[in-house]
């Protein structure tokens, strides 16, 4: 049970109750401890937006803020920000990927074919395989976005708004953020914006998304609407959006990376820095 009272200060008011004996049976929550608890929710599934943290703390008996961070108690410390984006790997020697890295730089050159799926077993080498290919691909006209999807929850909403804070433009930022617009509409912004600035993205352990067909929107938008944008997936398991029938052919590529030959395990120590 949770007492909740728009006026109850916890450091000042007092409550005509026998407290005492039925302290276990009550947590006591002033307004903006509320705000807080709900705003800070762990529980993935509870995603308020701000507009939603104030309405409901309207209803509820509180005088209507336009930030958020005016329901925050001051005896709060702030939990730090984790970005939704990553710095890929660093990558040093490669060791017999050279058919492999060959076929990288093909669809980073080749305008035709905006999707790969790197695929394979688990350390078999296809996340240093994609910041090989991050880095080769920054050295050359894009930008690069690393994304752990196994680090976070990885949706087409909390990637769009993770992306709109990157655009300078405020007003069409606002527009990708706002829920209430059409979702298409949002998408062909970002992705116009995506192609201008020449970006390749990484989605690192997609096989962690799920239901990852929920991503076909984005993808065949991508694939349909742009020019300069390449998106890459290292998973475990086939996409399934990678059965889409609206992909052009040709428009995806996908690689499945085999373990390295014995007679490499030498150059491979030395090139990881193994020692005894």
């Amino acid at each position: 049970w949770v007492v909740i009272s728009p006026g109850y200060n916890p450091d000042k008011s007092k409550i005509d109750l026998p407290f005492n004996r039925i302290r276990h049976w009550f947590n006591l929550l002033s307004i903006d401890q509320l705000a807080y608890e709900v705003g800070t929710a762990t529980n993935s599934k509870i995603n308020f937006t701000e507009e939603q943290m104030i309405g409901l703390a309207t209803q509820l008996g509180a005088k209507k803020q336009e930030n958020l961070q005016e329901f925050v108690p001051n005896y709060v410390s702030q939990k730090p920000i984790v970005s939704f984006f990553s710095r890929p790997p660093v990558t040093k020697k490669m060791v017999d990927r050279v058919g492999e890295q060959e076929q990288l730089m093909k669809f980073l050159e080749d305008p035709t074919v905006s999707i790969m799926s790197l695929g394979g077993p688990i350390g078999i080498g296809k996340t240093y395989m994609a910041a090989w290919l991050i880095n080769q691909a920054i050295a050359q006209v894009y930008k690069g976005l690393w994304i752990e999807c196994s680090e976070r929850e990885v949706t087409q909403e909390s990637f769009l708004v993770a992306l709109a804070s990157k655009i300078p433009d405020r007003y069409k930022a606002a527009f990708i953020q706002d829920v209430k617009q059409k979702t298409t509409d949002r998408l062909d912004l970002l992705i116009a914006f995506l192609d201008s600035e020449n970006y390749l993205v990484v989605f690192n352990d997609f096989h962690c998304v799920q239901n990852n067909k929920k991503w076909n929107e984005f993808f065949t938008r991508v694939i349909q609407k742009s020019k300069h944008i390449k998106i890459v997936l290292t998973s475990r398991v086939r996409p399934d959006c990678f059965d889409s029938p609206e992909w052009g052919t040709g428009t995806a590529t996908e690689i499945t990376l085999e373990g390295l030959p014995l007679d490499s395990i030498c150059d491979y120590i030395d090139a990881s820095e193994i020692s005894n």
